[in-house]
């Protein structure tokens, strides 16, 4: 074991002591540095159906990616995410074209082709937020802000004037 003192007094702290003592130290200034993990399962807890049907038309989504958020689709995609700092692993189940899997460098701008064509991304991180813009062949800009807190993630959508948020949940 080791040995610490502390005024006048010494006290005993096992190995297992000292890891926990770091441990939360550690947790606590990543708090205080409002950093937050985005690894995980997530699912949709609470979903937007109207605001989400407004932010597609907004972009002018095809028809298709229109009929499928009028039919619930929305609701049935999860994802599973390994944050490894400056990099995020995403894989979006349930996508009518099969699941899909994304590697993204936090900072560095990069060509996405998705259902509603080609864009331009970048990805940034503040903290417990990451934001993702996108701008599209068409001209149309969209933002996505995601915020961890604990094991709930709030993912709002934008743009032009519309906005959607939406609530999903780690396992």
């Amino acid at each position: 074991p080791y040995q610490y003192t502390k005024s006048m007094s010494a006290f005993r702290a096992t190995p297992v002591r000292t890891y926990l003592t770091f441990f939360r130290r550690y947790l606590s200034e990543n708090h205080r540095r409002g950093t937050m993990s985005y690894t995980g399962t997530w699912r949709p807890h609470k979903v937007d159906m109207d605001g989400m049907l407004k932010y597609y038309k907004a972009l002018e989504a095809p028809a298709a990616v229109i009929e499928a958020v009028s039919s619930g689709l929305v609701d049935k995609i999860y994802s599973k995410t390994e944050d490894k700092g400056d990099t995020l692993v995403t894989t979006l189940y349930n996508l009518p074209n099969g699941d899909r899997t994304m590697t993204v460098k936090i900072g560095e701008e990069y060509e996405d082709t998705n259902p509603l064509g080609k864009a331009k991304v970048m990805v940034v991180r503040d903290g417990t937020k990451l934001t993702s813009t996108e701008t599209y062949e068409n001209g149309k800009i969209s933002t996505t802000t995601r915020e961890v807190n604990g094991d709930e993630m709030t993912i709002t959508v934008t743009t032009g004037d519309v906005t959607a948020v939406n609530i999903w949940k780690r396992d």
